[in-house]
Formats: structure tokens, sequence, C-alpha cells
């Protein structure tokens, strides 16, 4: 049997529903101070668009050539996406729009220690 005892195992559950309604609340709370009363009217997930995704390059990486449609032979070609590089793909009514891949410029201004 998976669970031993049960009567353990409640406590997680229901620390488990009380982070996840917590985060919820969290989520919809920045996004009403985050958005305007018409930009929540017209927005449909807005909480998406609050969204950073942290991953590795190679993950990153194959998930802009799969929305760009391109083939796995394609992984290691240009641009390259180097660590703390910055991806910005923009949705908007189902469309996207790859705004920058593997933007680097924000080390221009860093120096060794």
């Amino acid at each position: 049997m998976f669970i031993q005892s049960g009567e353990k195992s409640q406590k997680y559950a229901q620390g488990g529903a009380l982070a996840t309604t917590l985060l919820m609340l969290l989520l919809y709370f920045g996004s009403v101070v985050f958005y305007s009363e018409k930009q929540l009217a017209l927005t449909l997930w807005p909480t998406l668009t609050l969204t950073l995704v942290v991953t590795h390059s190679v993950i990153l990486k194959s998930l802009i050539m799969y929305m760009k449609g391109k083939s796995i032979k394609d992984l290691w070609a240009p641009p390259f996406i180097h660590d703390t590089s910055l991806t910005i793909l923009e949705i908007k009514n189902g469309m996207h729009h790859l705004l920058s891949e593997g933007d680097v410029t924000h080390l221009k201004n860093v120096t060794s220690v």
C-alpha cells in the first residue's frame, strides 16, 4: 500500500490545499493591483501574462524550436541561449510573438570581481 497511515497523511493533504489556495489568492491580488479594471476586462488570463519561466538553455531552445516549427537537428544552431539570457514571448489573442531570444545586453555593464 502506498500510504501506510491515512490519518497522518491528512495534514499534508490539508497543507497542500492551503498552500495552493494562498498561492491563487496571491496571484489574484497581484493581478488586481498590477492591471487596471479595463485591462482585466480585456485580458483572458491576466496571471499568465505575469509569468516568468526559469529553465535550462536546452529546454528553452527546444520550446522555441517547437514554436517555430523547426527540427531537432537545428538545436545547436544560433542564436545561442547563454546563461542569464532573456527570452521574451508575447501571447495575445492566441498568437505568439518572439520579442527577444537569448538577449544578453544586460550583461554588458557587468565587470568581473
